[in-house]
C-alpha cells in the first residue's frame, strides 16, 4: 500500500513539475517564444534575451556569449556560454509586456550602421511566424537626446539585461 502511495504521489509531483517547465515553443500562436532580443557587440560579449509565455508561469531565458581570446595580462579565455532562466513574477511580466507592446508598437526600421557599438536585432512574434529588426547601437542613455526613436527598443533591451542576472558573469551592454 506504502508502495502505491509513493507511486501515486512521485506521479503527481513530477507532472506538477513538468507543467511549470519554459514553454519556449514557436508554433503557437498566443504563447511560447513571444520574442527574441539579440544584442551581437563588436567590443564585448554577444547577449541573447527569449521571453517565453506559458499557462501557468512565464520565463525570461538569456544567455552571454563569451568569445575566445588571448592577452598577455589575462592569458587564454576559452569561448564560454552562460545561461540564465528567471521565473517572471507578475509585476515582471506585465513590465516585459508594456514595454514589449511599445517596442514593437513605435520602433521603425533603422538604417543607421556603424564600425563598433553593438547590433540589436528584435524579433517579435507575427502570428505564427518572427519578423526581424535591427538596430545599431539603439542604446539611450540618461540626458541623452532620442534623437532616432530608440527610446523604446532600449528600454525593452536594459530592462531585460537587468533582471537577467547575467552581470554576474561578467556580462555589459554596449
Amino acid at each position: 500500500m506504502k508502495s502505491l502511495l509513493f507511486i501515486f504521489i512521485s506521479l503527481f509531483w513530477s507532472g506538477y513539475l513538468q507543467a511549470d517547465e519554459p514553454d519556449c515553443s514557436k508554433d503557437n500562436l498566443f504563447k511560447g517564444e513571444m520574442f527574441e532580443l539579440f544584442i551581437g557587440n563588436s567590443l564585448a560579449d554577444d547577449l541573447s534575451f527569449k521571453y517565453c509565455l506559458g499557462d501557468k508561469s512565464s520565463y525570461l531565458i538569456s544567455a552571454l556569449y563569451q568569445t575566445a581570446y588571448a592577452s598577455k595580462d589575462f592569458g587564454i579565455r576559452p569561448a564560454v556560454t552562460y545561461h540564465s532562466r528567471i521565473k517572471l513574477t507578475d509585476e515582471m511580466k506585465n513590465k516585459i509586456e508594456d514595454l514589449y507592446k511599445n517596442a514593437l508598437l513605435r520602433s521603425r526600421p533603422d538604417d543607421v550602421r556603424g564600425m563598433d557599438g553593438s547590433t540589436w536585432c528584435f524579433r517579435p512574434k507575427s502570428g505564427n511566424k518572427y519578423t526581424e529588426l535591427c538596430y545599431w547601437s539603439p542604446n539611450v542613455y540618461e540626458g541623452d537626446e532620442d534623437k532616432r526613436g530608440m527610446i523604446d527598443i532600449s528600454n525593452l533591451g536594459t530592462y531585460l539585461f537587468d533582471i537577467s542576472g547575467l552581470v554576474e558573469y561578467g556580462a555589459e551592454m554596449q
